[in-house]
């Protein structure tokens, strides 16, 4: 069997169980608890009275409902009637659209029997637990590339499954669809696929605001090649003696290296923002910056009343003030009219339970950042130029910890930034589901954490080495577990939760605490968002 297939199957198999969990406690909780009254956004549905609904109706509001919460109805109303309310521009296109595109198709055959918005409610869990799995998949390729490690890349896929943020990745949230995109990105950038890591990064930035950041690794990625043949180049000329014609040729050849570089990091620019551009300046601006009466009046009635007694503002009634703005972005200027955001403008007395929610992922992310640099410290102040490991090894039976590894110094920098951001501007409970549906080092930490320093170990290795030690699936997974469908490594640590390590109790507690309390304030329209 090889090992990455057999992972793989044990992975996607936990992957879906998973879901299964998940779908089955909302239902549990969402009817035996009464729904808080949140007062959000939550537009009325009308029946069309050819199709009423029916049974089948009622077996999915019954056990679906408590996916359809808080942002979850932004996303939905936006799949079924398009963008008619202008606070909806705050939630990006991709995961509605695509969910729109599921329900015309391949679950075109359920509004015979299903009314519209129950169809669409159902292809966005469609939707998510299939890109869900996908992820997992990748994101364990991406960790065997990455930490050359698959025990510690395997663990993390675990984790990812029961991740506290878990539950807006099985509703109908888009933070599933964003971290598929983000993380097959990655896995294109580190097989050095440039063109398509570009191209799942554009999605990404569809998908969820903070998508623009990832170009932040296209441009690590090129100004370390820049850097890299800079220093070549001027070693090359110090240790070497050359006539003037062979100094006029390295120059030559070197300034063609820097020249395509360049031009390769701006043409990627251009295809990054362009899919951006094209929805917040053209597509928004074209729907939302003019009056439209025609427009106005294709809106149902129900929907027109509904927001304007919220005071929302309407698609064709009148212009928006954002509309006259040297950049008319429609974004900035929504989240903080509409929901307040702004610098520390979350910082008040009665916000103290929110923060309170986002310490243990602060705790996890600046402990992650940490740890890198301990074992990081040439290589984080030298910016990748340099490392901390021996260039070339001194035997064969040399290892390093997992953690001591440069290549992921642009994660750290990632997962720092959306930290440090999240503190200052957003809504801080949003903090959580942010960081864990945006980088995967937040996995790689907590498997790290939670694993025998003996399994961390990674063997040195350098540019000769061209040929990798055949892995042991044993090694990864226990025999018993591989014969089982419920057992894995990660279960046998819960099982055994006594004889975990102090750091080990904790984020284990973390995990199954957000997973299951999550689960239980989120459909009940408790504060979780």
């Amino acid at each position: 069997m090889a090992v990455a297939d057999g992972l793989e199957r044990k992975l996607l198999l936990f992957a879906v169980l998973s879901r299964c969990v998940l779908i089955v406690l909302q239902i549990i909780f969402n009817n035996l608890i009464p729904d808080h009254d949140a007062d959000v956004f939550n537009p009325p549905t009308k029946v069309d009275s050819s199709h009423p609904s029916g049974a089948l109706d009622y077996v999915v509001e019954t056990t679906l409902c408590g996916l359809n919460r808080w942002d979850a109805i932004y996303f939905i109303h936006i799949a079924e009637h398009g963008y008619i309310y202008q606070n909806s521009l705050a939630f990006f296109p991709l995961f509605p659209f695509l969910v729109k595109f599921i329900a015309n198709t391949f679950c075109y055959i359920l509004q015979f029997v299903l009314i519209y918005r129950n169809v669409i409610l159902v292809s966005a869990v469609i939707c998510n637990v299939t890109f869900f799995a996908l992820s997992v998949i990748l994101l364990f390729r991406l960790g065997r590339n990455v930490l050359d490690n698959c025990y510690t890349a395997y663990k993390a896929c675990l984790l990812f499954c029961i991740n506290p943020a878990s539950i807006f990745m099985v509703a109908s949230y888009s933070e599933t669809l964003y971290f598929f995109c983000v993380v097959y990105g990655l896995y294109y950038l580190e097989s050095s696929r440039k063109m398509l890591t570009v191209f799942m990064f554009a999605l990404s930035s569809l998908a969820r605001s903070n998508g623009l950041l990832n170009i932040g690794f296209i441009f690590y990625d090129s100004f370390t090649f820049l850097g890299m043949t800079l220093r070549s180049f001027f070693s090359g000329i110090s240790i070497t003696k050359m006539t003037a014609k062979m100094l006029a040729f390295r120059i030559f050849i070197f300034f063609n290296i820097v020249l395509a570089q360049l031009s390769y990091l701006f043409i990627s620019v251009v295809l990054f923002l362009v899919p951006f551009i094209l929805y917040q300046i053209y597509y928004v601006n074209e729907i939302f910056c003019k009056i439209d009466t025609r427009t106005f009046s294709a809106i149902p009635d129900y929907l027109v009343t509904y927001g304007l007694n919220r005071g929302y503002h309407i698609i064709g009634d009148s212009i928006p003030p954002w509309c006259n703005l040297t950049i008319p972005l429609s974004y900035s200027y929504i989240q903080s009219s509409h929901w307040g955001v702004g610098f520390m403008k979350y910082y008040e007395l009665k916000q103290i339970p929110n923060f309170l929610l986002a310490v243990p992922v602060t705790v996890l992310s600046v402990g992650c950042v940490w740890c890198y640099f301990k074992w990081n410290r040439r290589t984080c102040l030298t910016l990748g130029m340099e490392s901390d490991i021996t260039a070339i090894k001194k035997n064969d039976g040399e290892r390093r910890c997992l953690w001591n590894n440069p290549r992921l110094l642009p994660y750290v920098v990632h997962i720092l930034m959306l930290t440090l951001f999240g503190w200052m501007f957003i809504h801080i409970q949003v903090l959580t589901r942010m960081l864990f549906s945006s980088s995967p080092i937040l996995y790689w930490f907590a498997a790290y954490c939670t694993t025998d320093e003996t399994k961390t170990q990674v063997t040195i290795r350098n540019e000769y080495d061209v040929i990798r030690p055949r892995e042991d699936i044993y090694k990864v997974e226990k025999e018993e577990n591989l014969q089982h469908s419920l057992k894995n490594i990660l279960t046998d640590q819960i099982i055994n939760f006594s004889t975990q390590s102090f750091v080990s109790k904790l984020i284990l507690c973390y995990f199954l605490f957000y997973f299951t309390v999550g689960t239980f304030m989120f459909c009940n329209f408790l504060p979780w968002t």
